[in-house]
Parts: C-alpha cells; sequence; structure tokens
C-alpha cells in the first residue's frame, strides 16, 4: 500500500469482508467506506487519522475499544448491523453524524454530551426511553428515532424540547406493536391539536387536550378511562 500513503478515502464497501484489512500504511487515509461486508469486528489500525467510519450493514454485533484511538470522528455509521450495546460516545465530542439505526440496540450512553451533532439516526431500535439521550447540539438538524418502543413521560418533555430547539426533520412514532407514546406539543393545546402521537392518537377527554389527558391515558394501561379525567 505505499503507492496510497498519500490516499485520504478508502471504499471498501460490498467487498465480502470478514475483516479490516491492515491500514497502517495508510497514515493519510480519513474516511472510509466499510459497508455492507460481512465484519464481525471493526478493528481499525490506531495510527491512521480517520474522521469518518461507515460500517452499515455488517455483522457488528458490538463495539469494545476498537474506537477509543478515534476520539476525533466526525461521521460514525452503524446501521444494520447486529449491536445490542455501545460504549460511552461521550468521547467523541467532534462527531457531527452519527447514526446507528435498524439494531437492536436499548441505550446510547453518552449521545446527550456530544456538542456538535448534526445529523442523528436510532430509528428501529429496542429504546424505552429518549430522555436519557436525547441529543443537547444547537446545531442538531436532523433527529430520527421512530420504531422504537418509548412510552415514558419525560419523553414527552424531550420530544418536546428537541422540537421547540429549531430542528429541521423529527421523525417520531412507536414501534409496531409496542405501547403506545401519546404527546402533546404544550403551545398548540389551547388549539386541540395533535402534534406528536401513535397511529391511533386520541384524547381521553373531549375537545381540548391538556397533559391530564396524557396522564389518565398512561394511568389506565394506555387507554382511555371508563369515565372523564378528573381535575
Amino acid at each position: 500500500m505505499n503507492a496510497m500513503a498519500g490516499l485520504t478515502g478508502l471504499n471498501l464497501s460490498n467487498l465480502g469482508l470478514t475483516q479490516v484489512p491492515d491500514l497502517s500504511q495508510l497514515p493519510g487515509l480519513t474516511h472510509i467506506d466499510l459497508s455492507g461486508n460481512d465484519l464481525t469486528r471493526l478493528s481499525l489500525s490506531p495510527n491512521v487519522p480517520l474522521r469518518s467510519v461507515i460500517a452499515a450493514d455488517n455483522k457488528l454485533s458490538m463495539l469494545t475499544d476498537e474506537l477509543d484511538a478515534f476520539t476525533g470522528l466526525e461521521e460514525l455509521v452503524l446501521d444494520g448491523n447486529h449491536l445490542t450495546a455501545l460504549p460511552d460516545l461521550s468521547a467523541f465530542g467532534a462527531l457531527r453524524v452519527f447514526r446507528a439505526a435498524d439494531n437492536a440496540l436499548t441505550g446510547f450512553p453518552g449521545l446527550n454530551q456530544l456538542p456538535n451533532l448534526v445529523e442523528v439516526d436510532i430509528s428501529n431500535n429496542q429504546l424505552a426511553s429518549l430522555a436519557p439521550y436525547a441529543p443537547n447540539s444547537a446545531d442538531l438538524n436532523v433527529m430520527l428515532c421512530q420504531d422504537n418502543l418509548l412510552a415514558a413521560y419525560e419523553d414527552c418533555l424531550a420530544i418536546d424540547a428537541l422540537q421547540r430547539s429549531g430542528i429541521d426533520t423529527f421523525e417520531f412514532n412507536p414501534q409496531a406493536g409496542g405501547r403506545p407514546l401519546v404527546c402533546f406539543n404544550v403551545e398548540e393545546l389551547d388549539m386541540g391539536r395533535v402534534v406528536w402521537g401513535n397511529r391511533d392518537a386520541r384524547f381521553c377527554g373531549s375537545i381540548s387536550p391538556d397533559i391530564r389527558d396524557f396522564i389518565c391515558f398512561l394511568n389506565n394501561d394506555s387507554s382511555c378511562p371508563p369515565n372523564p379525567c378528573e381535575e
């Protein structure tokens, strides 16, 4: 690989790779695309100054210390693997794009501590609550978290905060068959408009919903009580 010592980008997608080749002879490599292979581990040469790692559609089931040497990453794409857990992401303060959709992840530790995020996709996982991991980046433009298992009241607050932050694209809906989560945008309650909700969203109150409707809905096992919610 000496003849390619000045290479900055490398596309190794869809080659049937079962392991990452030795990249140590590519001292200028900042971008690598390993998507669509058969990788079970993401073993990258630690002396390469990577800024972008795309490893979607592989067979990764865990990440332990494989990325420890790459805290300067600006893009990390892990969509379509078999991941059930992630290491603490808080060390990756330069991350701008983080995608880990279509896995079986139940949490994203440290995601809320990344100040430079612009795009996040954590859709189609097993996340039961967004609140502990909701990004807190002033630059966030895209947040995708649909098809998870969100059902906590705190998630309504997290969703509302994200929407108020001026985010350009926000997609949310519960996972099919999951417990419904119905949220209201507080500023629009007086207009009786549903802003966030499940596919069969309904109110336990009558015309103008408020937070009591949401609380009654959850306290009655995500269905409307026999009598209207008491004030």
